[in-house]
């Protein structure tokens, strides 16, 4: 029986077959008839909202109609993801966009009449045993009814978001993919040549433990980011301004309010994370500075804070690295592991880096209607892509978990918790990793290269959301920033996370330019509380491993169907006390302790 080999392009067939496929035109006659049915049954029609009965079925109706044109949307999505300048794609995926935004907005009357029901009919028809299984979603309809707009004024925001905001983060990105470099690198046999490599590996090439490499990375990079630094301070003060105009109209007190409501946790919840997370500042400069003594440096050059400070330098193909994350779910949980295999073998990981194709990593697939979920990846045969694998995969067994156990109404997860399942997983892979290492420097290096991915994800990631804040909030002070006045606050927060032991060069003033997640409001604290909360996880299967049965049960599956607050209450993790989040903290400080006992042992310091 011949093997079956692993995938590494996707295979979008299960979504749409060509750019303009009939289908997707079949959908979308389909989509105007159903909207159209919806709206002639509720619009302007609102004696149903007095009766529990008919207010679960016109959720039910309304419900059905949240999947309409999500294959096209995914399919274009993805595409485009690997296929930049692709200007016949761009364009069909315009008009798909525009012609479902549009018809979105003839639904936007639905939830604004479910939102204006008065207070006293709200709790009566919340106590309603007939809206039991709706009752969660109807409960965030009314919390966030106050900052509902009129139903003209929906659909405007909804219209130009595309303009207002999308065009311009998606063209930084196109610019910067499509950036190579004449560069220094090791091949296959360990010896420097100079190569033409794309703008992602030359980012991962700053780290390198060769200093000529590092250094000519360093330089092609700084030179990049400068030349795109004048379109980035004219795209970043759009979005600003644009965010700043829609959090006005909507009455948020605070620039990160909106994005707190919309990932269903609470302001104090976060604001406890970056305190307890700043206070500990301390910890993160303690690791820069054992690494500048590592690598023989007084200072690192920030460009190159991510520098090995070992040789674990080995390298792994493909196939080792799919099998290393097979593994560690093979050893962790069956539905884990059968579904990470589909991922792999099925057309849902796309591997190789390539020219047009972005940067970085993703997953994407938490729709009910998309078959499974689809992994973006650029793969370059370190040990970090190993965990990320396992990251992104982590990501779609999520998904894949939800779909299976909630309604279309509950499918998705809150970007307050989104980090959790792929840190959690992303663990697992590197205790497997961890295997295979013999000798204290393995393990030293192994160590560091962890601990390189911790303190980036829990302190930078902190970093960059009070770089975030300030940027809102000094904006909406002067009305424009200049990029010096971005490249100001962005290293001044830096500085803050990294301490001393890292410098900052003129050059160094532009890397803010290729960071999307600053055009992502606010979302990145979720990376910090996804890994402490991932660690608290991790505790409960150390402690027991037939926890991973309730872990997989309320977490993995939970969806939408719950707060996170209420999710991980179940579990015994209580994400409103101070005392939780130092408690992940600590678990990296011992960490760190270890690091310098290794190195210490070896003459390293």
């Amino acid at each position: 029986m011949k093997k079956q080999k692993l995938s590494t392009n996707w295979d979008l067939s299960q979504l749409g077959k060509k750019i303009n496929d009939p289908a997707f035109l079949s959908e979308r006659k389909k989509a105007q008839k159903l909207v159209s049915e919806f709206t002639k049954k509720y619009k302007n029609k609102n004696a149903y909202l007095d009766n529990p009965k008919k207010v679960k079925q016109a959720i039910v109706d309304y419900e059905t109609l949240t999947n309409l044109g999500v294959k096209e949307g995914y399919y274009y999505f993805l595409r485009e993801s690997v296929e930049s300048g692709n200007s016949e794609l761009k364009g069909a995926s315009f008009k798909a966009a525009d012609f479902y935004t549009k018809l979105g907005n003839e639904l936007e009357f639905f939830v604004l009449d479910l939102g204006a029901i008065p207070k006293k009919q709200q709790k009566t028809l919340l106590k309603s045993n007939e809206l039991e299984s709706e009752k969660y979603w109807l409960e965030g309809v009314f919390e966030n009814a106050q900052y509902f707009l009129s139903e003209k004024e929906e659909q405007l925001l909804s219209l130009k978001s595309g303009v207002s905001h999308g065009n311009w983060t998606d063209m930084i990105e196109e610019f910067l993919s499509k950036e190579q470099a004449d560069t220094w690198v090791k091949n296959s046999k360990g010896k420097i040549e100079r190569r033409q490599v794309g703008f992602e590996q030359l980012m991962a090439l700053c780290g390198e433990n060769n200093k000529k490499i590092r250094n000519e990375a360093k330089k092609q990079v700084d030179a990049i980011l400068a030349k795109h630094s004048d379109v980035a301070e004219k795209e970043i003060n759009a979005i600003l301004e644009n965010k700043k105009i829609n959090d006005e109209l909507r009455g948020y007190s605070r620039p990160d309010q909106s994005r707190h409501i919309s990932d269903d946790i609470d302001s104090d919840v976060v604001d406890a994370l970056v305190r307890v997370v700043e206070k500990n500042y301390k910890v993160s400069h303690d690791f820069y500075r054992l690494k500048a003594q590592m690598v023989g440096e007084k200072r690192i050059p920030y460009q190159n804070r991510s520098i090995q400070t070992g040789k674990f330098d080995k390298e792994y193909t493909y196939e080792q690295a799919y099998q290393i994350v097979q593994n560690s779910f093979d050893n962790l949980d069956s539905d884990f592991a059968s579904i990470f295999k589909s991922f792999s073998y099925d057309g849902y990981t796309d591997v190789m880096p390539k020219k047009g194709k972005r940067g970085g990593a993703f997953c994407a697939g938490a729709n009910a209607a998309v078959p499974g979920s689809y992994i973006m990846l650029n793969f370059t045969q370190k040990a970090r892509d190993i965990k990320t694998i396992a990251h992104e995969a982590g990501h779609g067994i999520n998904n894949q978990l939800i779909k299976r156990k909630q309604r279309d109404l509950y499918c998705g997860t809150p970007l307050s918790t989104a980090e959790v399942a792929s840190t959690f997983c992303e663990d697992f892979a590197y205790q497997e990793i961890k295997k295979a290492l013999v000798t204290d420097q393995e393990k030293l290096d192994s160590l560091m290269d962890s601990m390189e991915d911790s303190f980036a994800t829990v302190f930078r990631q902190i970093g960059c959301y009070q770089f975030e804040f300030a940027l809102h909030n000094e904006f909406r002070q002067k009305g424009y920033l200049s990029k010096k006045d971005i490249s100001h606050i962005f290293v001044t927060h830096m500085k803050a996370y990294m301490g001393r032991s890292v410098s900052f060069d003129d050059e160094a003033d532009y890397w803010w330019v290729y960071w999307s997640h600053i055009r992502n409001f606010f979302y990145v604290y979720s990376y910090s509380s996804g890994l402490l909360i991932a660690k608290a996880m991790q505790n409960l299967i150390k402690q027991d491993s037939r926890n991973m049965d309730m872990i997989k049960d309320v977490f993995f599956s939970a969806g939408l169907s719950d707060s996170p607050k209420n999710i991980f209450k179940q579990m015994k993790i209580d994400i409103t006390k101070d005392d939780f989040w130092q408690m992940g903290i600590d678990m990296i400080k011992d960490d760190l302790k270890e690091a310098k006992r290794l190195a210490k042992k070896l003459g390293k310091i």
